[in-house]
């Protein structure tokens, strides 16, 4: 899932939305592609496996406004409200049965002048307890993000509202990360900064000829599930691009190389298919011999 959110965090960084850079200050708000393309709904077609039918409603910002399960009586609603520089989005839960409403998590998002983020935060139910989460960004002259800081802290509040702190004082640091580019000002490198040396994470991107993100291998030595497999984990993704579309390749391999090597193990590749203009398309199980459609989408546009 990190994963995912860097390659969303690189792409999103990288691009233009109809020569403007206004989109972009609202980075963890809106979807871009959803934007963009002008979605009004992205819906999974596919019945199999079964019961499992998303739909996901969005706004003419390209904000997400409501996601349910076909077969759940839950739906998920997000309501964005703005005060000078701060985004706040209060997320939901509705019944079906008696369209009660109960908010279950708070997100602020705070910019600088610049419209680059600064911190990112979200209060929440977390079974009993209200916790909280909070991201602080870091950048260089060049406006290139060069850290961020995860902070988190359990049982933070009694009340779930908007006015928890977003002071990093009130929290406790969980892990920083630093970003660091080549001479061409592409995002090659990102390294975890705390905890013990020997099992910090890194995540290393490289780039095809046409100076596209081509793979991103994360390496975790004997910390986090290594610690459970004792074995060094490989998060790896792949991508490859054609005319009209492009295909993105996840797996994760539990072993002393990436390649799966006797006594090692991998899990099924993921792969997600999308169309030139960055819609998901399709999303497939592969297995050694096998590949199984997992998720089929659809879109419906604003007119």
């Amino acid at each position: 899932m990190r994963i995912l959110l860097i390659l969303t965090a690189t792409f999103l960084m990288s691009i233009n939305l109809f020569g403007q850079d206004d989109p972009l200050k609202f980075f963890y708000v809106i979807d871009s592609v959803a934007f963009k393309n002008n979605i009004r709904v992205k819906f999974d077609t596919l019945h199999n496996p079964p019961n499992q039918n998303t739909i996901t409603k969005y706004d003419t910002l390209g904000r997400k406004i409501l996601f349910y399960y076909t077969n759940s009586k839950f739906k998920y609603k997000n309501v964005y409200k703005t005060s000078a520089d701060t985004i706040l989005c209060f997320i939901s839960t509705v019944s079906n049965e008696n369209l009660t409403e109960k908010v279950i998590e708070i997100q602020k998002y705070l910019y600088n002048s610049n419209g680059k983020i600064i911190f990112k935060s979200n209060c929440y139910k977390n079974s009993n307890n209200i916790s909280a989460q909070l991201t602080k960004f870091y950048y260089d002259s060049l406006n290139r993000i060069t850290a961020k800081h995860f902070y988190y802290v359990h049982n933070f509040s009694k009340e779930l509202n908007d006015h928890y702190s977003t002071n990093e004082a009130s929290y406790e640091l969980n892990t920083a990360e630093n970003y660091f580019y080549d001479n061409k000002n592409r995002l090659i490198l990102i390294k975890e900064m705390t905890g013990p040396f020997e099992e910090r994470y890194t995540d290393s991107l490289k780039y095809d000829n046409q100076g596209r993100l081509k793979t991103i291998i994360k390496f975790q030595k004997y910390g986090s599930i290594g610690e459970i497999k004792q074995r060094d984990i490989f998060y790896t993704t792949n991508y490859v691009y054609s005319d009209s579309s492009w295909t993105k390749y996840e797996s994760v391999c539990v072993g002393e190389k990436i390649e799966a090597t006797k006594g090692a193990w991998k899990s099924p590749t993921i792969e997600y298919v999308f169309s030139e203009n960055g819609l998901l398309i399709k999303e497939y199980m592969v297995y050694d011999n096998s590949k199984e459609l997992h998720k089929k989408y659809d879109y419906q546009y604003f007119k």
